[in-house]
Parts: C-alpha cells; structure tokens; sequence
C-alpha cells in the first residue's frame, strides 16, 4: 500500500531527527514549519500566508529544496492526486534543517534582514541549535528522490535554490511588526530541558524502548561550541550525558558501585575517541548499557532491609552466606527475614545467593582462562562438584561444556536461571 511509503520516509527520516509533515486542510500544524520562529519574531504573522505560499508554488511531480530568509532549509513537494484523494494530503514538508554550521556572519545577516536587534543574537544561536543539521546535500538529494520516486509514478525535476533574496516565497516581511522582546531562548532551553527530563526518567526505570526515542529526540539540540576543536566539544558533551545517565541511574536507586563501574568505563571510553562519528555513535550505547544497569541492579520497590541484604550478598558472593548470618547482620530473626525476603523479591535468600553466584560464575567462564575449581572458589563455593551439580541443574550443562562451547563460537543457550515459586 502507498500509506506505507509515507510512514516509512516519515519514520527513517524523523530518526534522523528531521521533522516530516503531511498537510491537509485546514492547515492547523502548519506553525510547526519553523517551530513558531515567525510567530516569536514577528507579533502578528500570518500562518496563513505561508499555506497560501506553499499551494501557489508548488507545482506538480517537482521537489523543492529551498533556504529561506532566516536560513532554514525545507524540502517539499506536493504529492499526486491518488494521495490527495485517498489520504487527504496535499503537500509534504520536510525540514527545518541545516546543511552546514551556522556562521557568525549568516548570524548578523539574518538578524539584520529579519530587523532583529543584536542584542539577541545568541538567544538566536541558541534557537538555531535546534535545528538538526545533515552534511552532504547529495546524499539528501538521494535519500529524497529514494523515496519520492515511489511515491510518484513518472520522473521527477528537482529544483534548489538556496538563494534566500529570491526563492519560492514572496512574503512581505517589511510589512510586520517585530515583537519588541524576543524570547528565543526561553522556548529552546525549556523544551530541552524537558525532553532531557524525560530521558532520565526513562533511564531511571530502565526502559530502553521509551529512552532510546527520546534519546534521537535529545541529540537534535546541539549545544553550543565552547572549544575550537569539535571532536572536543563533542567528548564535552558526552561526558555531561554520562553524569546526567549516572544521577538517572542513582535515582533508580543501583547501588554506587555498580555505576561507578560502568561510568569509569564509558569515561575512558569517550576520552579514546579520535572522531565526532565515534562519539555520535556512543550516544545509544550509553542509553543501552545504563538502562540494562538499572534493570539488573536497581533496588527501586524493596525496603531498606532487603535492599542491604541484596547490597550484602551481590558483594560478599564470595564468602560464607546464611539466612543465619545476614539475620544477625541486620539484628533481625531469622523468620522475619525469610518471610519479607520471599515476599518483596520473590524467591528465597538461599536461591538468590545462589543466583548471584552462578551470574558471577558464567561471567568468569566467559572472559577469563581460570581454572573451573579456582571459579568455584572465587564465587563462593567450595566445592567444586556441588558447584558442578548446582550448574548442571540451572543450565543443563557443566561449567567446562559452557565455557567449550562459547571457544567454540556457538551462540549461548543459556542465560540466568528463572526460579518459580
């Protein structure tokens, strides 16, 4: 079906942070073709006059690829009839976007033929900021054409013109009244702070699927450069996202250590990158990888003596562990401990240390050469063929038939045991 051409060019291409639009009559998201820019600029401009722009310019079975006067670029098009006809749209817009950084001389010049007085020229960077920003006007052109051409029937013409004195609309801005108090900045800043709200929230419950959209939501601001070099300002950048996913983290209430051990990791992980593609690249890793954290570890929902008994076990695997001994650990009987133990995680102490202590096993097994009865040893049991039964039982395999089989590439069938109650 024709429909899933349009979600699918919507889809791919809003993944790259760019805005798609479908117009239909009457024309009510139309405002969103410069996120509100006209509207913050000038107090009484008219939506409706770019609609009018668009219908009259637009002729058929021809993309358009157009700067306007403050510099944005929009693609669009006017789609076929059988579109119109069976969907309602008759147009489709593609943008704001930037095909190259922002200049401070396009900065004045935009201020100066939008009558914008300088006093606002960094507000105006910051706004600009949002814009997302693709490098290569061929591979848009492709990308564009990849799609349109099965969106339309016959050949198309493709029309650029990036001269912003002469393009396909004629409004007559000198004609308006500029706001006299822009507030570029304030419509920006806020929405990013929300959208960098809702990533932590996310990450704090560890839902990837959610975080993940926000995340291609976040990276379409991009924060001002504060340093000549951008792979710099880059490695900046990374490194702030990496302490607001470890307060996120904390928030989910992962013990310190565990995202210590992860945030060390992603640190030296930024600061080895020689390249803005390996950076961009980490983004969805770090969203992955501390979402998976709070998932594994977080202590959200136990009270705090379940949470110190998880705590207790996770980092005393290796030692002696008893429902006995961590009951006087916390001053509390034996009972009392069992009981709130089974009920808030759903099994009892004795299958969790067991738990953790395979989990820490096949992590052994996994990365290092040490001999199987040295990894008994090393997570808590002392014997090695009662750790040979435990793991058979669990995983249907012996610990030397995992590890052979992970040498040998085949994919591992196994993963953490599920205990019913």
């Amino acid at each position: 079906m024709q429909i899933d051409i349009l979600d699918a060019m919507k889809a791919n291409i809003e993944a790259l942070g760019i805005q798609v639009m479908y117009l239909k009559p009457p024309y009510e998201n139309i405002r969103k073709i410069d996120f509100g820019m006209g509207s913050i600029i000038y107090g009484d401009f008219d939506y409706q006059i770019v609609v009018d722009q668009i219908i009259e310019n637009c002729r058929p079975d021809t993309i358009y690829i157009v700067r306007t006067r403050s510099y944005m670029y929009h693609t669009m098009f006017r789609f076929p009839e059988r579109i119109e006809q069976e969907y309602g749209y008759t147009h489709c817009v593609i943008g704001p976007m930037l095909f190259q950084p922002m200049t401070q001389a396009e900065f004045r010049k935009i201020m100066q033929v939008n009558h914008i007085d300088e006093k606002y020229n960094r507000d105006l960077q910051i706004f600009y900021s949002k814009l997302p920003y693709f490098n290569s006007f061929d591979r848009w052109d492709a990308l564009i054409l990849s799609y349109c051409s099965q969106i339309f029937d016959l050949d198309l013409k493709l029309l650029q013109n990036h001269d912003p004195n002469n393009n396909m609309f004629s409004i007559n801005y000198e004609a308006l009244s500029v706001s006299p108090e822009q507030d570029f900045r304030t419509e920006v800043v806020e929405e990013r702070y929300k959208i960098e709200k809702k990533l932590m929230s996310q990450i704090q419950k560890g839902d990837y699927i959610s975080a993940s959209a926000t995340w291609s939501e976040f990276v379409r601001y991009r924060i001002l450069p504060r340093h000549s070099d951008p792979v710099r300002n880059r490695k900046n950048l990374m490194f702030v996202v990496n302490t607001l996913f470890r307060k996120a983290a904390e928030q989910g209430n992962v013990h310190p250590v565990y995202i210590d051990e992860l945030s060390r990791k992603i640190a030296i992980q930024i600061e080895s990158c020689t390249t803005e593609s390996q950076l961009s690249s980490m983004g969805m890793e770090m969203v992955r990888k501390y979402c998976l954290l709070v998932n594994n570890y977080s202590r959200s929902g136990y009270s705090k003596l379940i949470r110190d008994c998880l705590d207790y076990v996770d980092f005393h695997y290796m030692e002696p562990l008893t429902l006995t001994s961590l009951a006087d650990q916390y001053y509390v009987s034996n009972t009392h401990l069992s009981a709130l133990f089974k009920k808030e995680v759903n099994m009892n102490l004795k299958e969790y240390i067991q738990e953790v202590r395979l989990r820490q096993a096949r992590f052994l097994l996994n990365t290092t050469r040490l001999p199987i009865q040295e990894i008994a040893a090393n997570c808590g049991f002392m014997d090695v063929n009662y750790f040979t039964r435990v793991f058979r039982k669990v995983h249907g395999i012996s610990p030397r038939e995992y590890r052979n089989r992970i040498q040998e590439g085949e994919q591992e069938i196994v993963g953490a045991a599920k205990h019913q109650n």
